[in-house]
């Protein structure tokens, strides 16, 4: 099924409207992927947004009516849309480095709640575990449904999120009723930073923005929170630096690898 134009608009605009340097792209254009039309993202560590519908009903409405009537008819429906984060020029990493997958833990039988999360997979999932600041933001946010899938064909890697939106088409006119159709619950804000921290682990594995073209030496370190002293183990590549939330009583900071 088609996402309708109106998704890719209000997308667009909920980035701009916190100041994201956002652009939509045709899918004619050269600058997408796979003749897909896709949102562009300037001072980020992803390159494009595309889109995918998933499952659900999609209410998207189109035309006009007529007939004498002031009521407003609504029609709203719930589908899952995927939201692929993509990166560029994956270069010659071994696939099997990058491709990882969150797993959930949840307690609660109606209202689930994710209690904890791990990264498994490649060598990438080493880095994300080890991130502490990253993990906080997850379960914080109980943002669920996240992978990252390297493309060789297309040279690209992909930050993968799947989630339910609102899709409400109405109608409205007292003579000549209109139908416009609307997105709303799209990824929040959060989500994307969320995604913007896992892609900036994914250049690190694949040497951009700048990075040496040499291989990134991954290490593991024990730390002492200064405020309890918990102790815990973060890894990371050596020069590169993360934010460290300690789990015992919540301090955070950031830990340069050196």
């Amino acid at each position: 099924m088609f996402i309708p134009k109106e998704v890719f608009r209000d997308l667009l605009a909920f980035y701009q409207s916190y100041g994201i340097n956002a652009s939509l792209i045709d899918k004619h254009s050269a600058e997408t992927i796979g003749k897909k039309t896709s949102i562009k993202i300037d001072g980020r560590n992803f390159d494009l947004v595309t889109l995918k519908f998933v499952s659900g009903h999609m209410s998207a409405s189109r035309g006009f009516s007529l007939g004498p009537t002031i009521s407003k008819k609504g029609k709203k429906s719930h589908p899952t849309i995927q939201f692929n984060y993509v990166i560029k020029d994956m270069g010659n990493i071994s696939e099997d480095d990058i491709r990882v997958e969150m797993n959930e833990e949840k307690t609660g039988f109606v209202s689930k709640k994710l209690v904890n999360i791990e990264w498994e997979g490649g060598r990438l999932a080493g880095l994300l575990n080890g991130d502490t600041g990253l993990k906080q933001k997850i379960l914080t946010m109980g943002t669920t449904s996240l992978r990252v899938e390297p493309n060789r064909k297309n040279d690209i890697v992909s930050i993968i999120h799947r989630k339910k939106i609102d899709m409400i088409a109405e109608s409205s006119g007292i003579f000549l009723k209109i139908w416009k159709n609307r997105a709303e619950n799209l990824p929040s804000i959060e989500t994307l930073d969320i995604i913007d921290r896992i892609a900036e682990h994914v250049n690190l594995i694949i040497n951009r923005r700048g990075m040496e073209k040499k291989e990134i030496k991954i290490i593991t370190k024990t730390i002492k929170c200064p405020s309890c002293g918990e102790t815990t183990q973060v890894q990371g590549g050596i020069g590169t630096r993360v934010t460290v939330i300690c789990p015992k009583c919540n301090t955070k900071g950031d830990f340069q690898f050196r």
